[in-house]
């Protein structure tokens, strides 16, 4: 009777581990995922930020209030990231001001210029920032 006990208690003891490692896993493997949609979402909006930026256009305010949102996930994997994003979304801001100012006087402004420049960097750090992350 003591081997029959010994076996349940063993059978149960490992089940009961194998259940908390298959859990463990599979939380895993959905973060990864939910990260993995996150990103490609974030990285769709940056492409078209860039092709604005390319073509000499004003970047939508919901591009940047697209960028406001993916900061609000305040997950601590993610704090560089949001870093990178408010640098890019304060250039931006400045971008499209030059772009105004450029409109007002039918001819490019510094501001234009520098800040499509810093946006360009802080896109290509972000998205090396990313492919680091996947």
């Amino acid at each position: 009777m003591d081997n029959l006990l010994s076996g349940a208690i063993g059978g149960l003891i490992g089940t009961f581990l194998s259940s908390l490692v298959s859990l463990y896993l599979f939380s895993r493997q959905a973060k990864i995922e939910s990260n993995r949609i996150f990103l490609s979402t974030l990285i769709g909006k940056i492409q078209e930020i860039y092709l604005a930026l390319e073509h000499g256009q004003i970047v939508n305010d919901d591009d940047i209030k697209m960028l406001n949102s993916f900061q609000a996930i305040g997950l601590k994997e993610f704090k560089e990231l949001n870093d990178k994003l408010t640098e890019l979304r304060t250039n931006l801001i400045s971008y499209n001001s030059g772009v105004s100012q450029s409109i007002q006087s039918t001819s490019t402004t510094v501001l234009q210029v520098s800040a499509k420049a810093d946006s360009e960097k802080k896109i290509n750090e972000l998205i090396a920032h990313i492919r680091k992350m996947t």
